[in-house]
């Protein structure tokens, strides 16, 4: 005859060796998640340095303007800003309102295809848009896009944020009011 165990005839773990082998396992992860953790503030101590390097402050702004020598050319704006930070700063791109501006050089013309330029206080034109530490900027901007006059897409006594972005990927934001200046 066969002999049937039921389900509470059979044998478990011994409770010590369960005892023993609950307390590895948890030793086992407080090791993992400490090795975890120590990698983790050694990364954030050692990178991200060049973000923080980078400060901007946004002076004032002037958004009544019309940039350009004939009176047909498209209005824009000026933002005055400052390199607060301890490294020199690349300023890359431009969001006005969600709307991305195509950085530009001397020698071309702000009237068209939303584009802006960054220069020193002195308001001559800063090919590379680099901005010294401590020293003081202009961004000027055009009101066009894609050739297209942006009076119905910004509208006066309305605010909107503005973005600077830097080579590194620092991004700078600021409220500005179009038709206003500060």
């Amino acid at each position: 005859m066969s002999r049937r165990r039921s389900l509470g005839d059979r044998e478990g773990v011994s409770p010590v060796i369960a005892t023993l082998l609950m307390i590895a396992i948890a030793v086992a992860a407080a090791i993992i998640t400490y090795i975890w953790a120590v990698g983790l503030i050694g990364g954030l101590q050692g990178g991200g340095g060049e973000q923080t390097a980078e400060q901007l402050e946004v002076l004032a702004y002037d958004w009544t303007l019309d940039l350009s020598a004939n009176a047909t050319a498209q209005p824009g704006g000026k933002i005055f800003i400052k390199n607060t930070g301890s490294k020199a700063l690349n300023i890359t791109e431009l969001f006005v309102g969600g709307k991305m501006y195509t950085k530009i050089g001397t020698g071309t013309t702000l009237s068209t295809a939303g584009r802006f330029l960054v220069t020193n206080a002195a308001g001559t034109s800063n090919t590379i848009g680099v901005l010294g530490v401590g020293e003081t900027g202009i961004v000027l901007f055009s009101d066009t896009l894609s050739g297209t006059p942006l009076a119905s897409i910004y509208t006066t006594g309305t605010s909107y944020t503005i973005k600077l972005v830097t080579r590194s990927g620092g991004g700078f934001s600021a409220q500005i009011v179009k038709g206003q200046s500060r």
